[in-house]
């Protein structure tokens, strides 16, 4: 009697803890869920807010200067934008965002705004010194081969973008 007591016991105890498991890998799935949603929240608080289209637009339509010789209102754009790409690099690199969910929805406005603002990036490093904004540069190459891989031949241009046409 005791045997069976003994594997119904076990069995029992077996059962509780494969449920247990279960459940524990299902709050596991929706904690990356909901750590995924929170990350995309904050790209978007980062690149999506009026104030950082407005700067994309700037250095899309209005970046004239030499990086050597550049305006404050100039200067100000180019850190928004790159900055910004910075901190979402960042967030893509520690998986804190779904790569190939960003990579999807923002691979040509990270090309556009990496192509235009590189030379800027590098003539400030070559003055200063460091790293500045390397995860917005390490973005920008893992968004290129995402962008090659998945677009095979569709070679991304930057042009002047929501201009207004002349009256």
């Amino acid at each position: 009697m005791w045997s069976t007591v003994s594997s119904l016991a076990t069995a029992l105890g077996f059962g509780v803890v494969s449920y247990a498991a279960i459940v524990a890998v299902r709050q596991l799935k929706e904690s990356t869920r909901t750590r995924h949603l929170d990350g995309l929240f904050r790209v978007y608080d980062l690149i999506g807010t009026a104030e950082a289209r407005n700067a994309r637009r700037y250095i899309y339509n209005s970046l004239t200067s030499p990086p050597n010789r550049i305006t404050a209102a100039e200067r100000m754009n180019i850190e928004l934008v790159s900055v910004s790409f910075d901190r979402v690099g960042r967030l893509v690199s520690s998986e804190l965002v779904p790569p190939d969910v960003f990579y999807a929805s923002h691979a040509e406005t990270v090309i556009r705004c990496w192509i235009t603002l590189r030379p800027y990036v590098m003539h400030h490093r070559a003055e200063i010194g460091g790293h500045h904004v390397r995860y917005f540069e390490e973005l920008a190459a893992r968004v290129q081969r995402y962008w090659d891989d998945e677009h095979p031949g569709d070679v991304i241009e930057v042009r002047k973008l929501w201009v207004q046409p002349a009256p």
